[in-house]
């Protein structure tokens, strides 16, 4: 079972979201926390495939390193982050009328109890917002702001 789960339907075809999603150039351009993402291995991403990068989160800077540990050439992909707290992502691809159903599950053993209600809480808004840049992207429409919600 994933801690946070989101999903978005995007008016373009699997294929091309899914290469969005992978793009080292794009990556910046729709996750506001991403400061610094490095693909650290060579070729097109597949299994194996190593990131490294930086989050800014409430004024830290979190660095994190990534490897691809599942890949379905169609249907999905599994990420491995070491952080603080590791976690793992899956990301999956479906086609759909009109477009492709995206969903970003997050897991992590320890966003347990209380505090990690609360950065479940905190995550799901970010992916939340993450996920409306990218359809707005790939929709050809302007993205949110990158600035962070003040709710």
């Amino acid at each position: 079972m994933a801690d946070i789960e989101r999903t978005v339907t995007i008016a373009r075809a699997p294929e091309e979201v899914r290469a969005f999603v992978l793009d080292p150039a794009a990556q910046t351009r729709w996750q506001a926390n991403l400061a610094e993402f490095v693909k650290t291995t060579a070729g097109p991403p597949g299994l194996g495939t190593r990131q490294r990068g930086v989050v800014s989160i409430a004024g830290r800077r979190l660095p994190w390193h990534a490897e691809i540990v599942e890949w379905d050439d169609r249907g999905y992909v599994v990420q491995s982050l070491e952080t603080q707290p590791p976690f793992t992502v899956r990301w999956t691809f479906a086609p759909v009328e009109g477009g492709t159903e995206v969903t970003f599950q997050q897991s992590s053993p320890s966003l347990r109890g209380i505090a990690g209600a609360v950065t479940r809480a905190i995550v799901g808004r970010m992916t939340e917002r993450d996920l409306g840049a990218l359809r707005a992207l790939l929709e050809g429409r302007r993205p949110p702001s990158r600035l962070p919600s003040r709710r």
